[in-house]
């Protein structure tokens, strides 16, 4: 562990295991994985539940505003499906059987 002062006023906490950096504490923002953390928790790697099947990413109150992903696969014990999107429409893919299915999207009127 090492705490001081970089090459600004500001305090960093390093927690290191060998060369790498494996948490950074900086100007109310954490860095796992990355010696300087861009925003309040920047992670550098994957990121994983302890257990299948046991957490949630927000709440019925507490929700996120927008989800940023690539693919988005949906997979439990009844289905396992992906959402890709493709230039001009969406693709739906079960897992399973392979089958593709467009989603088919109707432009609402514009005021």
């Amino acid at each position: 562990v090492r705490i001081g002062r970089t090459n600004t006023t500001a305090a960093k906490i390093h927690i290191r295991s060998g060369a790498d950096t494996d948490l950074v504490v900086s100007n109310s923002k954490v860095g796992i994985g990355t010696d300087s953390p861009n925003t309040t928790l920047d992670v550098a790697g994957h990121i994983f539940p302890h257990t299948d099947i046991t957490y949630d990413l927000g709440s019925s109150s507490y929700r996120w505003r927008n989800i940023y992903t690539g693919d988005l696969h949906l997979k439990n014990e009844r289905g396992d499906w992906t959402i890709v999107e493709e230039e001009d429409f969406l693709c739906v893919i079960n897992n399973k059987t392979g089958k593709k299915y467009e989603m088919m999207l109707k432009p609402l009127d514009e005021d």
